[in-house]
């Protein structure tokens, strides 16, 4: 691939806004190639833009290597250098960012560019506030916790009616501090300056300015520095209702807007979302990030029923504004036929299941229960278990399951049904005892989704290995299917193998078996797609019509 300077940006910004980490990774190659085989720096509009496309798409592995390319071959136009600056710090860089950046603030107070040094000045305090924060209490260093509090409040202190954001920060910090126990000089007091944030945000709205969701995020941290709570989940549904209006629905928002404002109240305020005031701010956000577009968060299944009280989530939310809380009941009642396969004599997962109903899949009846998992995880077919790929596949004898969510275990009985890993990857499995779930069953949709981004995959499994049900509400998008496969962005990880795939009405689709960073596309020839891929529940159920089983 080679990169056009024409094209090539559009073809960048489209890979990013789908996910397309293998397009992203070869037009980035082909980008740096382009940069280092030229004399001239690259044209500073296109860079600007670039960087930008990279950083919108919160790319940062990209913009670190593609901005330091630029900077190398001399772009140093003063955005690209501080879109640099915060790759640096995203990727936990802290040293370099906090080199560059000092570099940027000089650079743009000898051309006056108020703008640029007050957004260096601000990642500035960035770098100084994630190096305390991310370090325990009793180790961490309070000179970090003071010199970020003083970039913050200088910017504010310089432009105290636009350099919002810098004053916001400067009073969390000064808040923390106190929290902390330690005291910091010659900056101003934490509760004066978040009234006169207050003052100016209502100045602004009483001059008829158009609302700002960002002004009511500022509005909603501010009231929480003053004790208001009642004002700040105003200011809180405020920003969440802001973002909804501007982004034309909550689920085109971006999800990673409301996840930086969650991490902000979860780490530097430290809001428990059990206790107020955290339980009546994190849960509107913590919905939110879940509902908006890519959410950006994946989560314990135990984790989202603690969260589901109704007296949090309701209470916040009237009639399910946001969020329609049958839906993620739903999706509970789903997990609880979730089940983590382990050896039996280390208890080591090795993968998911699940329980279904026979009639769903065409073996035995509406009474019968049965595990479904993937071939590679659980087999009885030597071959499967001589392949070096599949190094941890069990023997039926040698699997516990474990229904952590009601916590109960059981064992195998027989392999009913087997596909191998290169067909439908499929095992059914007879269970040594019959289990009454107490619910009905997983309703089964056999029709096509729609792909192509407009369809969602939701996947309940046990991630690396884990031993907590988890739920990924990230990147959860259907990209396309075929007669027999779907490929998604739903985020797995080894010990999702055999996880239920999801509809968005939670109805079962598919069972995940594999990703690739390079899938032959189903929709277009020679692209390559990075995806996970799982098979499609009706050519499952096809699959076993004809063998003709019979128990």
């Amino acid at each position: 691939m080679e990169w056009n300077p024409a094209t090539s940006p559009a073809d960048l910004n489209a890979a990013a806004a789908d996910f397309d980490d293998y397009a992203v990774g070869a037009l980035c190659d082909a980008l740096v190639s382009y940069i280092n085989d030229r004399r001239e720096p690259y044209e500073r509009e296109g860079a600007i833009a670039i960087m930008a496309t990279l950083r919108q798409h919160r790319r940062f592995a990209e913009l670190k290597r593609v901005g330091g390319a630029l900077l190398d071959r001399g772009q140093r136009a003063t955005t690209v250098q501080r879109q640099y600056g915060q790759a640096l710090i995203e990727t936990g860089d802290y040293f370099a960012a906090e080199t560059v950046l000092q570099g940027l603030t000089r650079e743009a107070a000898d051309v006056d560019d108020t703008k640029e040094a007050a957004e260096a000045a601000g990642l500035l305090g960035r770098v100084f506030k994630q190096r305390y924060v991310n370090t325990p209490v009793d180790k961490a260093n309070a000179a970090d916790l003071t010199r970020a509090t003083k970039f913050y409040f200088d910017m504010y202190d310089r432009n105290p009616k636009e350099n919002l954001w810098h004053g916001i920060n400067a009073v969390a910090l000064l808040k923390r501090g106190v929290s902390d126990g330690i005291t910091m000089q010659e900056v101003g007091d934490a509760d004066d300056i978040a009234q006169q944030i207050l003052n100016r945000i209502r100045e602004k709205r009483d001059a008829g300015a158009k609302p700002d969701p960002w002004d009511q995020a500022i509005a909603m941290e501010a009231s929480l520095a003053l004790g208001k709570i009642a004002d700040s989940v105003a200011s809180m549904m405020a920003y969440i209702s802001g973002i909804e209006t501007e982004q034309g629905g909550l689920e085109k928002a971006d999800a990673f807007m409301f996840a930086s404002t969650l991490r902000q109240l979860e780490q530097v305020w430290r809001l428990d979302g059990s206790q107020p005031p955290g339980s009546q701010l994190l849960p509107q956000l913590e919905i939110v990030s879940f509902r908006g577009r890519d959410g950006a968060r994946r989560m314990a299944i135990a984790d989202v029923a603690m969260s589901m009280k109704p007296q949090q989530y309701e209470a916040a939310f009237g009639l399910d504004k946001w969020f329609p809380m049958q839906w993620m009941r739903t999706g509970l009642k789903r997990a609880t036929r979730i089940v983590r396969i382990s050896r039996t004599d280390t208890d080591r997962t090795v993968g998911t299941g699940f329980l279904i109903t026979g009639s769903s899949i065409g073996i035995g009846s509406s009474t019968d229960t049965f595990l479904m998992t993937n071939s590679h995880v659980i087999s009885g077919l030597q071959e499967v278990h001589e392949d070096p790929e599949f190094s941890s596949v069990l023997y039926p004898d040698q699997a516990t399951l474990q229904l952590d969510v009601l916590n109960q275990r059981l064992s195998c009985s027989q392999i009913l049904w087997e596909s191998k890993p290169a067909h439908e990857d499929t095992t059914i499995v007879a269970l040594e005892r019959s289990i009454d779930l107490g619910e009905d069953p997983y309703p089964v949709s056999t029709k096509p989704i729609p792909s192509g981004g407009l369809g969602s995959i939701f996947v309940i499994g046990y991630p690396e290995g884990g031993t907590q049900a988890m739920v990924s509400f990230e990147n959860n998008r259907l990209l396309e299917m075929s007669e027999s496969y779907l490929r998604y962005r739903t985020p797995t990880a080894p010990g999702s193998s055999g996880s239920p795939l999801f509809d968005a009405d939670w109805q079962l689709v598919g069972i995940h078996h594999s990703t690739s960073k390079g899938f032959d596309s189903f929709k277009e020839p020679g692209k390559k797609l990075a995806a996970n891929e799982g098979v499609w529940i009706r050519r499952i159920q096809q699959a076993i019509a004809q063998s003709a089983i019979k128990i």
